[in-house]
């Protein structure tokens, strides 16, 4: 995998500093570790806050990263600590290369979890939701820890990344992990088709897929073309119909390259820079319905109005939510599944009137993670 930055990156971008930040360093392994932490505006040490790392591609950098991806402005709204590591030689052992089982020796995910058990004790960190995203090398490092600190990752995302064939023979998840891909589909780094030792994104999408337990059920959304000078489009493939309440979601980027869409910068050589979405923000759209310690790793539904009308019903409802619905499955009253559609609206009509008469049970969920329950008579 090439660079991914330009030489004067920092020069370009220098008003990304931010005074919020502090690098740390460590020794692990037999190495000296470093790693930068951003606590979001207004941190306050009296409540617990969500933890993302955000990992670097190969031969780029924690800073480099920091400001390329421009995470730290959705921290600040959303209110959450980013965590950005170095890797050793401005890599992760992702499983490239001769060795077993994973190449170079480097113990990158022992690296994290030393993170995450250090920043516990120095930082007001909610254990239960913390997840992983990186860049190119950073995002297979994401699926690794997927693999091997299921207990500890809620969830990942991964941006022009995959998965290694020897990270994927080891793959013992103790639990399904909702998995988020951005790939671009001209990407000339990491071949949207594979690479030597590395999946094809549709074939990790069905590893992932597999994993937990989905089902065929999915539905693509085309994400509006707002920017008609990127040279690319999107959709958003999603399987919302997994276990535990998991979902394997795909950003698929017609014409995109090796980029993090939304990035400061667009880097020509890497190919086209969607600006039709912001990854960042997206990225943490999809963590943020998670947690460890939760039912099915979701949220609660503290709060939320949601209203299902008309009841009784006759030829069809309408369901309104104060959170953006995702998806919803009606069942009969002796459980059986009449109906189940993905939703990306907070209202929402339905034509029932092929439905027997009798009582209903409604299932929504929302993209915040919320689940209600509602019922309605079918006349």
């Amino acid at each position: 995998m090439k660079r991914i930055l330009p030489t004067l990156f920092l020069a370009v971008i220098a008003q990304f500093i931010i005074a919020q930040t502090t690098t740390y360093t460590m020794s692990y392994g037999g190495n000296t570790r470093d790693y930068i932490v951003y606590k979001p505006s207004g941190y306050n040490s009296a409540q617990s806050y969500p933890l993302v790392f955000n990992l670097h591609g190969y031969t780029s950098n924690a800073s480099q990263q920091m400001q390329y991806s421009m995470m730290n402005n959705v921290a600040d709204t959303a209110k959450f600590i980013v965590v950005y590591p170095n890797g050793v030689a401005n890599a992760w052992n992702v499983g490239f290369g001769a060795g077993a089982p994973y190449g170079s020796g480097i113990n990158d995910v022992g690296f994290i979890s030393k993170i995450i058990d250090t920043l516990k004790q120095q930082l007001s960190v909610d254990a239960n939701r913390i997840f992983s995203c990186g860049m190119s090398n950073g995002g297979y490092l994401s699926h690794r820890l997927a693999c091997e600190l299921s207990g500890t990752i809620a969830a990942i995302a991964s941006v022009t990344g995959s998965i290694t064939d020897s990270t994927a023979f080891y793959c013992n998840p103790t639990r399904p992990v909702p998995v988020l891909q951005i790939h671009g589909t001209t990407d000339p780094v990491v071949n949207y088709n594979g690479l030597t030792q590395s999946f094809a994104i549709e074939k990790l999408m069905d590893f992932w897929r597999a994993k937990n337990t989905c089902t065929a059920l999915r539905d693509t959304v085309a994400i509006a073309n707002t920017s008609l000078t990127d040279g690319s489009t999107a959709q958003l493939i999603r399987n919302n119909s997994c276990s535990a309440g998991s979902k394997v979601h795909l950003f698929k980027i017609i014409g995109g390259g090796h980029t993090w869409p939304g990035g400061a910068v667009d880097l020509p050589s890497n190919g086209n820079t969607n600006r039709d979405f912001n990854a960042s923000q997206e990225i943490w759209r999809f963590f943020r319905q998670y947690s460890l310690s939760t039912p099915n790793g979701i949220g609660n539904v503290a709060n939320i109005e949601t209203a299902l009308y008309p009841n009784p019903a006759s030829g069809g409802i309408t369901i309104q939510c104060s959170e953006i619905i995702s998806s919803i499955h009606i069942y009969s009253i002796t459980g059986a599944l009449a109906f189940s559609a993905s939703v990306d609206a907070a209202s929402v009509e339905l034509n029932t009137a092929n439905l027997d008469t009798g009582l209903y049970i409604v299932g929504i969920r929302t993209t915040a993670g919320s689940i209600i329950t509602k019922r309605f008579v079918k006349q």
